[in-house]
């Protein structure tokens, strides 16, 4: 009837009371999550339900060497796509992936975030970033899909991953994401 993607619908139904209900606390990192991402041998990095960024490998470490001396109030996914310059050179490709991100931690936070957002990290955000503020005001939702990630890599150049997200059965308030080298 409203010619509306999965993903707009579940949002969509969440917002009428009739979805998901906000996680009341974010699992934590567990040193069996640790030992899962350092045997991936490419970058890999876990986040909470408001995209803090809790958990990486040496290959996320590598691929973005500021993620260790961030300050754990700002690591992050939104913060520091939108706040990071280092990080927003890495992307080639920042205005089409930015979207995606402000369109995906939409459908995933499922309307248990204040519709407006005045509260935690989309306001602190949309203070701190004009582009940001702009994007989540338009409202679009989008679900993940695996696909292409570029990025600018501090040594290896233009690289390109195949991006990957699991949800770890024990904590599936966590998102685990993987860059597989594309082997196309």
């Amino acid at each position: 009837l409203f010619r509306l993607s999965a993903v707009e619908s579940s949002y969509l139904l969440s917002l009428a009371g009739h979805g998901e209900v906000a996680p009341e606390e974010s699992s934590a990192m567990t040193p069996a999550l640790q030992r899962l991402l350092d045997v991936m041998d490419f970058p890999a990095f876990l986040l909470s339900s408001d995209w803090a960024i809790i958990g990486w490998n040496a290959e996320y470490a590598q691929l973005y060497p500021r993620i260790s001396t961030v300050e754990t109030e700002d690591r992050n996914l939104l913060w520091l796509v939108f706040t990071d310059a280092q990080l927003r050179e890495m992307l080639p490709d920042w205005e089409k992936q930015s979207r995606g991100f402000v369109g995906s931690f939409r459908a995933e936070t499922r309307g248990w975030l204040s519709p407006s957002g005045e509260s935690g990290i989309v306001a602190r955000v949309s203070a701190a970033s004009e582009e940001f503020a702009a994007i989540w005001n338009e409202r679009d939702v989008a679900g993940f899909q695996t696909g292409e990630r570029l990025f600018r890599h501090p040594a290896k150049g233009l690289t390109r991953y195949e991006q990957h997200n699991l949800t770890p059965a024990e904590a599936p308030d966590l998102t685990l994401l993987m860059y597989t080298p594309d082997r196309k």
